[in-house]
């Protein structure tokens, strides 16, 4: 069986865990990473392939892996990967093999589900998100577009988050809430009311950031 050609965009701290996670599939081959400079030292053994323009060669050849982190600002990945559909891209979605998944969840495309993930029946995950290490996102939950759910998050379920969402590490976030477009929701917050687009939230109870 070939294995999956993927190519990374970006080569900082985001994409040194992301490789770790491809590593622990034998169904996934990294070819090489772009960005502006190289950046990962040769222990690695990840070839430089050119700055990220030089994407366009690839199409067709690989998928991709947007690599980039998104510490509340997602408009490089989400311009990205926007600008690379445009021109029929595909992008890879990856799963770390120790993640946990319900056969009725669902993960859109260019989204990487980090180390020991749990997520849980009727979960929805949309494209180009990064779902980090330890996180739990219980029964029938959305989660939007360009989203970046931290370490150890917890979403409870019926939870409707929208698009270009930035949640903290060890946030939890009550069930049936909704959270809107563009939200900044604060590491450790506890979030039991509903929260409005383009808000900034911390604290327990998280409270909007004036």
């Amino acid at each position: 069986m070939d294995k999956r050609k993927i190519i990374l965009i970006g080569g900082g701290g985001h994409a040194k865990a992301c490789i770790d996670v491809i590593s622990t599939n034998p169904n996934l081959n990294i070819l090489g990473y772009l960005d502006r400079i190289k950046t990962l030292n040769d222990s690695y053994e990840i070839d430089y392939l050119g700055p990220d323009a030089d994407a366009y060669e690839y199409i067709g050849k690989a998928e991709f892996l947007i690599t980039i982190g998104h510490l509340g600002d997602s408009s490089i990945r989400r311009n990205i990967y926007q600008d690379l559909k445009s021109k029929n891209a595909k992008f890879a979605t990856v799963f770390a093999t120790n993640a946990i998944f319900s056969k009725k969840s669902t993960v859109g495309e260019g989204t990487i589900i980090m180390h020991s993930v749990i997520l849980q029946a009727d979960t929805q995950i949309g494209n180009n998100c990064i779902i980090n290490d330890r996180v739990l996102i219980e029964h029938d939950s959305f989660i939007g577009n360009q989203c970046h759910i931290s370490t150890g998050a917890i979403i409870n379920g019926g939870v409707n988050i929208g698009n270009d969402v930035f949640i903290g590490s060890g946030s939890i976030i009550r069930n049936g809430i909704s959270i809107g477009d563009n939200c900044k929701i604060g590491m450790g917050a506890v979030v039991t009311k509903n929260v409005n687009n383009g808000e900034t939230v911390f604290g327990n109870p998280a409270k909007i950031k004036l």
